[in-house]
């Protein structure tokens, strides 16, 4: 199951989606850390935007896998903070 990131305007629409190349499969033995990059579209708007991340389940496209950490939203995406988008 591959992780994602997302960053989601202040509706709580996802604009923009990066897969990254983790392999959760490989994140035994724990402690585990995870560095990765958003790539932030040269159309997105100036603003605040939430920092998104879920493991996806191939079959449906969307999180499929709760995680041990707080901030998770209704539709399986877990916050993990605020960044803002400057031009």
């Amino acid at each position: 199951m591959p992780l994602k990131l997302a960053l989601t305007d202040s509706r709580g629409n996802n604009v923009a989606y990066s897969l990254t190349g983790e392999d959760i499969r490989e994140w035994i033995p724990w402690p585990r850390e995870v560095i990765e990059s958003l790539k932030v579209p040269s159309t997105l708007s100036p603003g605040s935007y939430e920092v998104l991340v879920a493991i996806i389940d191939p079959a449906k496209e969307s999180p499929g896998i709760k995680l041990a950490i707080e901030g998770k939203r209704e539709d399986g995406w877990y916050v993990l903070n605020t960044v803002t988008v400057k031009r």
